[in-house]
């Protein structure tokens, strides 16, 4: 199974984002069809039709949270009472 090595961002919240695909590592595989050595008229599902979990990260590190959680958190307050 073909993998990448990323650049990304881990937020507060948990969540990782790749922000680059720094460098593709082929597995060689024939059954793979991200490889170089999968046969292009080959249309069998039975390949591997995905890449695997990442190779290495590089990880830069935020206090923030990401903006999936930021709207989920903003959108669930509750409305403001204006003050008479």
């Amino acid at each position: 199974m073909c993998q990448y090595d990323t650049t990304g961002i881990q937020y507060a919240c948990g969540h990782y984002q790749v922000t680059t695909l720094d460098r593709k590592h082929d597995c060689g595989s024939r059954y793979c069809v991200k490889s170089v050595n999968h046969p292009r008229e080959c249309r069998s599902f039975d390949c591997i039709q995905h890449f695997g979990p990442d190779l290495n990260q590089r990880t830069s590190i935020s206090t923030a949270y990401c903006t999936v959680c930021q709207n989920a958190f903003f959108n669930h307050l509750p409305a403001s009472r204006s003050r008479r």
